[in-house]
């Protein structure tokens, strides 16, 4: 059994992680879902993607058009069939169980209707999603956060969220010139950054993912603008921008997806065309099972980064004292 919601934990289970061993104690949080890794940046940075390269389907829309509005945490569920959903709002704090479709049509897609008066921004309510992903095995649940730089109330609640992490995953476009907007120096600089003496998170725990690396013709390049950029934070070349800067993490989600659902013409890609190069060729999706396995497959995960990401989170996640996790919650 595990589950997303910190009022779902019985004073039973409360008990077990004060009484039993250590390696109980780190089981059950594992069971439990109670390492929280938040996915934060700007809108249309491609975080919706992420989710969905590492849950292995489209569980949130990635069109330009449509962005999340809703605080979405993801992962394993004692809710019962897949894709069930509870949400979650209010000044009650009510609940209410829904089908994922449901969800996205009210929550997700109803966007004008949300803002329009049948909810305020306020009361927007969060979303716990019943869906494995790469790192539900290490008792992970992943949050989706509004994208910040809509509006005011956006990035208070990003920040909110933010405080409840135990790794952050800054994602931003790093197609158009690299480096962090000035937008996102301000987000990072109220809320990772706000206290230099005393930082959000440890350093170790941050992440910076510039995304869209499949629109770039150097990867290393964008690292080391980043590495600049980073320097507004702590000073370049002391001990924490070192460590903030083995945490950068160029990827590609986009290609993450196109590994598991296929693509068409592979040996584009291999060539290394851009995204828009391949939608100008006539670059298909398919659901041929065949052809989504092979070499093509491995080449595109490999290209995309979001593997070595997510081994450097699971890497974080074993460094974290456990009882640090479950004094959150007791």
């Amino acid at each position: 059994m595990a589950t997303l919601d910190i009022e779902e934990i019985t004073e039973i289970q409360k008990h077990l992680l004060l009484c039993k061993s250590l390696s109980f104690r780190r089981k059950l949080a594992l069971d439990l879902g109670l390492y929280k890794v938040v996915v934060a940046g700007t809108s249309n940075s491609g975080k919706s993607t992420l989710v969905n390269a590492l849950s292995g389907r489209e569980l949130l829309p990635e069109s330009m058009s449509t962005s999340t509005k809703i605080t979405t945490y993801i992962g394993r569920s004692c809710l019962g069939a897949s894709y069930d959903v509870i949400v979650m709002g209010g000044q009650d704090r009510t609940r209410q169980h829904m089908e994922y479709d449901a969800f996205l049509r009210k929550y997700v897609y109803g966007l004008k209707e949300i803002y329009q008066g049948e909810q305020s921004a306020e009361n927007l309510m969060s979303g716990f999603v019943n869906c494995s992903h790469d790192l539900t095995d290490h008792g992970v649940c992943l949050i989706d956060t509004i994208g910040i730089g809509i509006n005011d109330y956006d990035v208070k609640r990003t920040a909110e969220i933010m405080r409840e992490a135990d790794v952050v995953v800054f994602l931003y476009d790093g197609s158009k010139h690299g480096n962090l907007t000035s937008d996102e120096i301000d987000f990072l600089k109220a809320t990772l950054f706000k206290d230099k003496k005393r930082p959000l998170l440890p350093y170790e725990r941050m992440i910076f993912a510039p995304n869209k690396m499949d629109c770039v013709a150097s990867t290393a390049q964008i690292k080391q603008i980043l590495s600049y950029d980073l320097g507004n934070f702590v000073p370049s070349g002391s001990g924490e921008w070192q460590q903030l800067v083995k945490n950068i993490f160029p990827i590609s989600a986009r290609y993450h997806r196109l590994a598991q659902v296929g693509i068409a013409n592979y040996s584009a890609v291999k060539d290394s065309m851009t995204r828009a190069e391949l939608m100008n060729n006539d670059f298909e999706i398919i659901q041929n099972a065949s052809f989504r396995s092979g070499d093509y497959k491995k080449y595109l995960k490999e290209r995309s980064g979001v593997n070595f990401l997510v081994d450097r989170i699971v890497d974080i996640l074993g460094d974290i004292d456990i009882d640090d996790i479950i004094d959150k919650y007791i």
